[in-house]
């Protein structure tokens, strides 16, 4: 997925997010189904409006919602669809969801390696496993070499562009080439960073700095006398840290709160 496509996704995942009010850990491909229109298989659809209803009823139904409050976000969601369902099929895509087997637990409880993540993938929704933050976070064990994806998180509300350059591309293609695990320690210089990036070597320091107030990198910065052969270490935390709620959207605020850290 491009960065164009990649920064679509999510500001549509997000936009699905506020209508439907729904917690900021919902699986990245539930709220994007949400956020668009699902066409009917025999009409040239790929998911198919059923398997996506009963896919959104069942992370709804993981994050506590009632039976009542999912049926009211499915009608909702339903209004979009090419077709539309009818009433029953939503009725039916309920009955599904709170299935239970003889010894009380769920039928259906997919997970994020099941047999609709080809088709979640094929319908646009799905960013695979190396990039969804929520497959990242749940399902991967540390110490693994693995993509991060902050944007899935909601920090490019928050960061500058200097900071999101470094943080989001040119940190993760130095450990790639260097060949060191995701959140391990990585040796470089400003004077590198400058090559990848074409950041002037001067801001650096307040980038990286900035970047540890946050919690996203420990930093221990390097010295410019070449014959101590100290370069600047750092190594990203992962998984990343949330941002609190309040603070999405509202950089300023969260600058300055961060940086009143001690």
């Amino acid at each position: 997925m491009d960065i164009d496509k990649e920064l679509k996704y999510f500001q549509e995942m997000q936009t699905a997010i506020n209508i439907y009010s729904l917690p900021q850990n919902i699986k990245p491909c539930i709220s994007y189904l949400l956020g668009k229109p699902i066409t009917a298989k025999e009409n040239g659809g790929i998911l198919g409006r059923q398997t996506a209803g009963l896919l959104i009823a069942i992370d709804l139904r993981k994050n506590g919602y009632t039976e009542e409050q999912i049926h009211k976000r499915l009608n909702i969601w339903n209004r979009n669809n090419l077709p539309p369902l009818k009433p029953s099929e939503i009725k039916g895509i309920l009955t599904s969801c709170f299935k239970q087997k003889a010894n009380g637990v769920y039928k259906y409880n997919p997970g994020c390696n099941g047999r609709y993540t080809e088709l979640l993938q094929l319908e646009g929704a799905c960013l695979g496993t190396e990039t969804c933050i929520y497959y990242l976070t749940n399902y991967v064990k540390k110490g693994i070499k693995r993509k991060v994806n902050y944007m899935a998180i909601g920090w490019q509300y928050v960061l500058t562009p200097r900071e999101q350059i470094l943080l989001f591309y040119v940190i993760p293609e130095l450990e790639k080439l260097k060949r060191v695990y995701t959140g391990h320690k990585l040796i470089t210089n400003y004077r590198e960073l400058h090559k990848y990036t074409g950041i002037d070597q001067k801001y650096f320091k307040d980038i990286l700095g900035a970047l540890k107030q946050y919690g996203l990198i420990e930093y221990t910065p390097g010295t410019q006398r070449l014959w101590e052969h100290k370069g600047t270490e750092i190594k990203r935390i992962i998984p990343p840290p949330k941002i609190p709620a309040e603070y999405i959207n509202k950089p300023k605020e969260y600058k300055h709160k961060s940086k009143g850290k001690k």
